[in-house]
């Protein structure tokens, strides 16, 4: 396949710098290499360059990729640019969010091109960080523009994600909130209410699963209860420690083999022989039948606090 780096002189310090943004570049800096416009439009006429659109150019050799997607859409909307929102989600990996259209935030008035969503605005400082050629908001910042585009749920099992993977704390995410104010800002109150409720839980859940657990009993109206809780030499999901009520939620990666259904086993025979009463439920349970998992946990929860 023929691409720029078979081509002489400021070629190939473009091939270079081409490879760093994952095979795209833009006419801005094919003049930086001494390479003009004129000369970029015969190289895509011959095939050995693809226009993506006006003053941004992909190498054929490099293949296409959603990385890709995100450095031309960067290039096209200048250097104060930082991918956001829903595109910095799915790059930081937050889960509930994958690679789809491109989000960014960048002080231009111009229409955007098809697949690309333009938040107008400006991030500096802490709100942006560099991820190899990429500007992307911070994990803790992407939560907060997350929160003004995306479903509560979508934004409390995001906000476990951050947690979770040590992309933020509680404290830092409040203490943001605050100083941004939370008046008139979409989704900044709810992510606040959110960052509130998950004190208790500093290092966040560790599935969306138990994010989907945690909601449905708050709409029960059941007490809250403690999670990843030790019992001796194993941990149970989620514990009523006063009535020694576990849960243990059984998600898409559920336990299979002769190993795992030993230690399944033997963890559920030391449970109950240090007395606890332990409810399973599954991805299906939770998010199919919430009412029916609220029920058994209310009628098993209840009995064992008054007994």
């Amino acid at each position: 396949m023929r691409g720029i780096s078979h081509e002489p002189s400021g070629w190939a310090e473009l091939a270079a710098a081409s490879v760093k943004q994952f095979g795209v570049f833009s006419s801005v800096q094919a003049s930086g290499c001494g390479i003009s416009e004129d000369a970029l439009y015969r190289a895509a006429r011959a095939g050995r360059l693809v226009r993506i659109r006006s003053g941004i150019y992909r190498d054929p050799a490099a293949p296409p990729s959603w990385k890709q997607e995100l450095m031309w859409a960067q290039l096209w909307a200048g250097e104060r640019a930082v991918l956001s929102h829903r595109s910095a989600a799915a790059f930081h990996e937050l889960w509930g969010f994958d690679p789809g259209p491109v989000e960014l935030t960048a002080p231009i008035a111009r229409r955007a091109p098809k697949g690309v969503v333009v938040h107008r605005g400006e991030l500096t400082g802490a709100d942006v960080v560099t991820r190899g050629p990429l500007r992307l908001s911070s994990p803790t910042r992407t939560l907060i523009d997350i929160a003004a585009v995306a479903g509560e749920e979508a934004v409390e099992i995001a906000l476990d994600s951050a947690l979770h993977k040590g992309l933020t704390s509680i404290p830092y995410l409040i203490a943001r909130l605050r100083a941004n104010g939370t008046n008139g800002r979409k989704g900044a109150a709810r992510l606040l209410r959110l960052a509130e409720l998950r004190i208790p839980f500093p290092k966040g859940l560790e599935s969306p699963l138990e994010t989907k657990f945690l909601r449905l009993l708050r709409r029960a109206r059941l007490p809250q209860p403690e999670a990843a809780v030790p019992v001796g030499p194993y941990r149970l999901d989620f514990a009523f420690p006063p009535g020694k009520l576990g849960i243990e939620l059984e998600g898409h990666e559920y336990h299979s083999g002769k190993q795992a259904l030993n230690r399944d086993v033997a963890k559920r025979n030391h449970l109950l022989g240090c007395g606890w009463s332990i409810l399973y439920f599954t991805w299906d349970d939770v998010t199919k039948r919430p009412q029916e998992v609220a029920t058994a946990v209310r009628g098993h929860l209840y009995p064992r606090l008054v007994s």
